[in-house]
């Protein structure tokens, strides 16, 4: 455990300066891709920004509540805040609404505005289609705590975690038995790669599963 990297969870000066500009946000956490905070006001905003900052498709996203804007032909300026917003490696942008239960019209409608004028996609999740995902939050979930307390170790594994999926799927069980690191290091770096688009981490029978990008 020595080998690990703690100083983007602790170099705020501890839990009361790390949050000290977040304040009312109930859910804090850290992104080590991004090398940044994560705030939310609600768990499942911060479960449902867990579930796209892993999906496959995901290029990067932000990690607090958004303000968008837009400009329409009348010049009219237009604002609309989303829970977050991913950019997709295709290039295209969404703009997620996660709320309780249906969306409130005039919220929706706002954020549908923007996005059109910015050629953007709003995507509208309610809490109990995210919490249907529950097992899938916590499998990525523990992924990105083991990026997080090994951020900025490892990277020299990347090359050999990446060649050995170009043979086939290989479980965790796998990499351990291929490559001389502690589990949960592997673990993170595989996240990371994942993250990057360089390979696919997938949830089979509760074990983790990757396969290269093009697999």
């Amino acid at each position: 455990m020595e080998d690990q990297d703690h100083s983007v969870v602790t170099r705020w000066g501890g839990r009361a300066e790390r949050y000290r500009e977040f304040h009312g946000a109930q859910t804090r956490a850290h992104d080590p891709f991004a090398i940044q905070p994560v705030r939310f006001g609600h768990e499942f905003h911060f479960e449902a920004w867990v579930l796209e900052r892993f999906a496959p498709d995901t290029q990067s996203i932000t990690s607090m509540p958004t303000i968008v804007t837009a400009t329409t032909d009348d010049v009219d300026q237009l604002s609309a805040k989303a829970t977050f917003v991913v950019t997709r490696r295709d290039g295209t942008v969404a703009y997620f609404l996660v709320t309780k239960a249906d969306a409130p019209s005039q919220l929706l409608r706002q954020l549908r505005r923007v996005a059109k004028a910015n050629r953007a996609e709003v995507v509208h999740r309610t809490r109990a289609e995210v919490r249907a995902r529950v097992d899938e939050f916590w499998f990525f979930e523990r992924l990105r705590q083991a990026a997080t307390i090994w951020v900025r170790r490892g990277d020299e594994l990347d090359a050999q975690l990446v060649a050995h999926c170009a043979s086939g799927h290989k479980s965790l069980a796998d990499f351990c038995a291929l490559i001389e690191a502690p589990s949960d290091l592997i673990r993170a770096r595989l996240a990371r790669l994942h993250v990057n688009g360089q390979l696919v981490i997938n949830c089979q029978g509760g074990e983790l599963v990757a396969s290269g990008a093009s697999s």
